[in-house]
């Protein structure tokens, strides 16, 4: 708690630590620190301090998915517990998107190719990556537009949980996908967006990756290291297997070196060890294959994405999965970088 104190100012984090110091009934804290945390993300003036908030409202709300099951038997009614302050999480980072965007180098351009920014401007500003401030800016067109208490209606009438992520589905549903508006947006649960991509047969003599270089590209930012199979993907970006000298079980990376990294292995095994060294590498991983990966296998892993990939027919659905790390996975000296 006291590491995103000075973060906001002090005063909040300090109120919240001490409220939460004395355990007190889920229900209680939440009703309690909900305004609180909403007049302090409408009064904040900096990115730095709309993410500060962010983390609060995060924290409030693993404490209370924690301590609400004890004291509320009733799923739905813990939903109803919840969604202020999920909706409080998800307008920290929409105002911390729409605080950053003017102050991003190059800004105005268009966010849905590619990622906003770099990561030393990205991370100054208190955000976790490009792709987080990405999805920010996103959520923060959402906010000037008026269309997030739409999501919030929307979510609330299904019964779900309010995410970034959903709110972030919710831009691509009314902006779309290079501008085109409602482009490949299936569905959204508990955080992890689900698609389908119908993509044409790769032409080439290696089958390769075909289209789905470029659609990941579109959706997740462009990878900055390939692991297997690289046809249809640009030169410029680092090859990694054995026809580039690379042994996937032995890599000579440091942990998290690479912001994004795509795995296209064959598909006659799942590579369990590999992929857990390849994991090792990279911030965020999507991996192509014809099975699940469990992720369990992946150490601090969070499943971001799933898309469901034919590439004509009679041939086998592939499926993208894309993970990222959990924010406590990744040191202070790679964060830094």
């Amino acid at each position: 708690m006291s590491d995103i104190i000075p973060t906001i100012g002090g005063e909040l984090g300090r109120e919240v630590e001490d409220m939460l110091a004395t355990r007190p009934d889920a229900g209680e804290f939440a009703l309690w620190v909900e305004p609180r945390l909403d007049a302090a993300i409408s009064a904040a003036t900096i990115p730095k301090e709309a993410n500060g908030l962010r983390a609060l409202a995060n924290m409030a709300i693993a404490y209370c998915q924690q301590h609400l099951p004890a004291a509320i038997v009733d799923r739905a009614e813990r939903y109803r517990k919840m969604y202020p302050l999920e909706e409080k999480a998800v307008k920290a980072s929409g105002k911390a998107g729409l605080l950053a965007e003017p102050l991003r180098p190059g800004s105005g351009g268009d966010h849905s190719k590619k990622q906003t920014g770099k990561r030393p401007f990205a991370t100054a500003h208190g955000f976790q990556s490009p792709r987080d401030m990405t999805t920010c800016v996103r959520v923060g067109e959402l906010i000037r537009d008026e269309e997030l208490d739409t999501y919030f209606e929307h979510t609330k009438g299904n019964g779900t949980h309010i995410t970034v992520r959903g709110a972030e589905n919710v831009w691509r549903m009314f902006y779309g996908s290079g501008g085109e508006k409602g482009k490949g947006f299936l569905y959204e649960n508990e955080g992890v967006s689900f698609w389908f991509w119908a993509l044409p047969r790769p032409l080439t003599s290696g089958w390769g990756s075909g289209g789905v270089w470029k659609r990941l590209s579109q959706e997740f930012g462009v990878p900055d290291v390939a692991f297997g199979v690289r046809d249809n993907i640009p030169s410029k970006v680092l090859g990694v297997d054995l026809t580039t000298g690379y042994d996937w079980n032995a890599l000579p990376f440091e942990d998290n070196q690479f912001e994004f990294g795509y795995w296209d292995p064959p598909y006659d095994h799942l590579y369990k060890n590999e992929g857990i060294e390849i994991w090792r590498t990279c911030r965020r991983l999507a991996i192509l294959h014809t099975h699940i990966w469990p992720r369990a296998w992946l150490k601090r892993a969070k499943r971001q994405a799933m898309a469901a990939i034919t590439m004509g027919p009679m041939k086998q659905t592939r499926c993208l999965q894309v993970f990222e790390k959990a924010e406590a996975s990744i040191s202070p000296t790679t964060t830094s970088q």
